[in-house]
């Protein structure tokens, strides 16, 4: 929770910033200006992403599965 508080300290600096050009929708994954992030942002994010680790591509869709099977096997309840 801690980190979500840190996160809308950061996204009212945004709009402070941007003013009247920032959309204030409310969300949490956005645009530096407060508008959606389309699906072509989030697969680059997450390729670079991956690269800078060096963990192998793979779509978005497959790192939803990865997540789900790491928390099954941390015991985790689905």
């Amino acid at each position: 929770m801690i980190e979500l508080t840190k996160y809308k300290e950061y996204i009212n600096i945004k709009e402070e910033k941007f003013g009247e050009d920032y959309s204030k929708l409310d969300l949490v994954c956005c645009t530096k200006i407060g508008t959606p992030i389309t699906p072509t942002e989030v697969r680059k994010k997450m390729k670079k992403t991956a690269e800078k680790s060096g963990i192998p591509h793979m779509k978005f869709h497959g790192w939803r599965h990865l997540h789900a099977s790491l928390l099954l096997s941390k015991g985790n309840n689905i």
